[in-house]
């Protein structure tokens, strides 16, 4: 079983103070063909220590390895921790968010206690927890899985108050009538999101074709808050 972080919106990222950024995100081919490629945003800010802003992708593929059939029976939070927001200077990749895809499974960090909800049809693009008790649209999480199949999901994690959280998770399962639990980690750390409220950021913008430079603009549309630093430079 596998899990990745998935870089499925613009991206917007908190560089930690103290950190200087330079150069622009790489292409990264996905194909032969002219138009397939994509920019390593979210490479690039992982390698500046970046930390997700107000919500975190995660993709968890889950393969049958086994000769009998796996069932998956729960999906849930652990070792979440919470403290202050994170200092630092945000980076953003110009363009609109991704509607949720379908089998997604939202986290609200926010909620009195939050866990994983699981929505089949995916919850938009608004990327907020739906209203009820249960959420409207949620489903009871539980698959079986054949020799050789595999299952992916999208979970999203959102934070709209001002601190910082990590956490992990733990996939339930049952292999010939033996349970076992998966722990899954951003390659052994846990996941972080940092709440934020400022529009003030550095945006790039990727150019026409991958063999054009792209640039930083600095995108502001409120007051800057003192817990900003600018980026400190480029190129």
């Amino acid at each position: 079983m596998s899990a990745a972080l998935a870089d499925l919106s613009n991206g917007t990222w908190m560089v930690p103070a103290g950190r200087t950024v330079r150069g622009t995100p790489k292409v990264i081919r996905l194909g032969a063909e002219e138009n397939a490629y994509k920019y390593g945003f979210y490479e690039f800010a992982r390698s500046y220590g970046g930390v997700a802003v107000n919500r975190i992708f995660v993709s968890v593929t889950v393969q049958n390895t086994a000769e009998g059939a796996v069932y998956l029976r729960n999906l849930r939070l652990v070792e979440l921790r919470c403290a202050a927001a994170l200092r630092g200077t945000l980076i953003k990749y110009r363009g609109g968010a991704d509607p949720s895809p379908p089998r997604t499974i939202l986290i609200d960090l926010d909620a009195p206690n939050p866990r994983p909800w699981y929505f089949p049809r995916g919850i938009g693009r608004s990327l907020e927890l739906p209203p009820g008790d249960p959420p409207r649209g949620q489903q009871p999480f539980g698959f079986q899985l054949g020799q050789d199949r595999s299952e992916t999901f999208e979970v999203v994690a959102i934070l709209a108050t001002r601190r910082s959280c990590g956490f992990k998770l733990v996939m339930d399962t049952v292999t010939d009538g033996v349970k076992k639990e998966y722990v899954i980690t951003d390659s052994g750390r846990p996941f972080r999101v940092t709440g934020e409220f400022d529009d003030d950021a550095w945006n790039f913008s990727p150019p026409l074709t991958p063999t054009e430079e792209g640039g930083w603009h600095r995108f502001k549309t409120g007051e800057i808050r003192k817990s900003h630093q600018a980026l400190t430079g480029t190129g």
